[in-house]
């Protein structure tokens, strides 16, 4: 699948992980964008469309500052697993960015 706020970068497929996006930067620097990572992008997006540029850009931020990137939808099952990577979710960017999506969502009214 293609993720268009990824197209500075140089894809590749990696072998181990065929179904997840992995990108080099022209520095040297390996990232990945986990499925469940882009779609947490793509609810900010829909939801915080005015700060999503920002969500980007903090995006942009931990790449240029790390050589080995993982991001991951939750770092405690994550989909990729590799040695000397750091793991960054959603809420690692958008929370220091003070860029919130409340969850409405809640448990039934009715209690058995």
């Amino acid at each position: 699948m293609e993720y268009p706020e990824f197209q500075q970068y140089i894809p590749f497929v990696d072998p181990t992980n065929p179904f997840c996006n992995a990108y080099k930067t022209k520095e040297g620097h390996v990232f990945y964008v986990e499925p469940g990572f882009y779609e947490g992008m793509k609810g900010y997006e829909e939801k915080r469309a005015e700060r999503y540029q920002d969500l980007l850009n903090g995006i942009y931020d931990v790449i240029a500052k790390n050589e080995k990137v993982i991001f991951t939808w939750n770092f405690d099952s994550p989909f990729v697993e590799k040695e000397g990577f750091i793991y960054r979710e959603i809420s690692d960017i958008a929370d220091p960015l003070q860029i919130f999506v409340e969850d409405k969502s809640r448990g039934s009214d009715y209690g058995d």
